[in-house]
């Protein structure tokens, strides 16, 4: 696993599953410090308390993922809901080829490998250099 590039994020628009959860609400922290545009998939009762767009709606729900991904011109997809990930990524295709990334099982620093494996399928060429 390589280290998140510093300024990879800024500007960039994506969307977090399971936001509401531990490790949801820490990679929104982290992606929001970088600079991305985060929009977080809640269910109706979840709440964040951080500065971020709300979607309403259940991460098996294909249509309505597929609408806030193309709403809200979605990059990248992190899927941290324990559940949908069919569903995640047919919408991923259907908007246009966005990128979804999964934790691994295991990972002693899981978000900065999500951050680099994401960035990894975004831009190859800039992870082949590093």
């Amino acid at each position: 696993m390589g280290q998140p590039l510093p300024a990879f994020w800024a500007g960039r628009r994506v969307l977090v599953t399971g936001a509401a959860l531990p490790l949801g609400r820490e990679l929104v922290n982290e992606l929001t410090a970088r600079g991305a545009g985060v929009v977080a998939l809640l269910g109706r009762t979840e709440a964040l308390g951080r500065p971020v767009t709300v979607a309403r709606g259940r991460p098996d729900d294909t249509a309505r993922l597929t609408t806030t991904l193309v709403l809200h011109d979605i990059e990248t997809v992190f899927h941290l809901a324990p559940a949908g990930l069919p569903a995640v990524r047919l919408a991923a295709r259907l908007a246009g080829g966005v990128s979804v990334v999964v934790p691994p099982a295991a990972s002693l620093d899981v978000i900065a490998d999500l951050l680099w494996r994401a960035e990894a399928l975004a831009s190859p060429a800039a992870h082949a250099a590093a």
